[in-house]
């Protein structure tokens, strides 16, 4: 058999074998851990024909937060950026944040970190019981599906408020990385920023306890 005959007979069998382990290779799990999987096809994207707050009850996520429209923004707070509601209804401006803790959570459908912490927040909020002590709100940065979003954050067992920064504009106040966690205080004072994923529950209670003195 000569050459040819082989690179024609065996040649697209070769080719697809390839494309096959790159796609193995690019859906593995770091460290085998158990992940969010990407948002798939099927449900509407972007805001094309979806009612992203029917999307967004039916997935059992919160509503928007109220905020104290009165509240000035301070030096070593929240920043005084009015942000979207992921689901389009509304916008609030984030140095009105005040009245009790937060844990305020960037994050992306596209951030392959953020997938891997999804279940350690997920697993938080459950532990704060039905009077938590302590907010969560998160901020889903730079993604062009809302609804994808949305699905992302069901599939995470997510229940908390999201809003929408498409243009980033939080990070050029607080950095490029994400995921990162904001402790807010309730004067609306940033006390600390967790760079990075958070790698258990155990890690998250921990901070939250020593930064904001809440021990669920």
């Amino acid at each position: 058999m000569n050459r040819r005959l082989v690179a024609l007979l065996f040649g697209p069998a070769l080719v697809i074998a390839l494309v096959v382990g790159v796609v193995v290779a690019l859906n593995r799990e770091p460290g085998g851990g158990a992940t969010v999987p990407f948002p798939t096809a099927g449900a509407p994207t972007g805001d094309a024909g979806a009612d992203l707050v029917a999307v967004r009850e039916a997935a059992g996520i919160a509503a928007c937060p109220e905020v104290d429209a009165e509240a000035t923004a301070r030096e070593d707070g929240l920043p005084a950026i009015e942000l979207q509601c992921l689901d389009g209804s509304s916008g609030i401006t984030l140095s009105g944040l005040r009245g009790e803790p937060m844990i305020i959570n960037l994050w992306a459908t596209w951030c392959g970190p953020c997938r891997e912490e999804a279940p350690h927040l997920a697993a938080y909020a459950e532990g704060l019981g039905a009077d938590p002590p302590v907010r969560l709100l998160g901020i889903d940065i730079e993604d062009p599906d809302p609804a994808g979003a949305f699905r992302f954050a069901e599939a995470s067992n997510w229940t908390w408020p999201q809003l929408a920064d498409p243009e980033g504009r939080i990070r050029t106040l607080t950095g490029p990385a994400i995921p990162q966690t904001l402790f807010v205080d309730a004067d609306g004072r940033i006390v600390h920023t967790h760079y990075g994923a958070f790698s258990s529950v155990e890690q998250l209670q921990a901070t939250a306890e020593e930064q904001l003195g809440i021990d669920r």
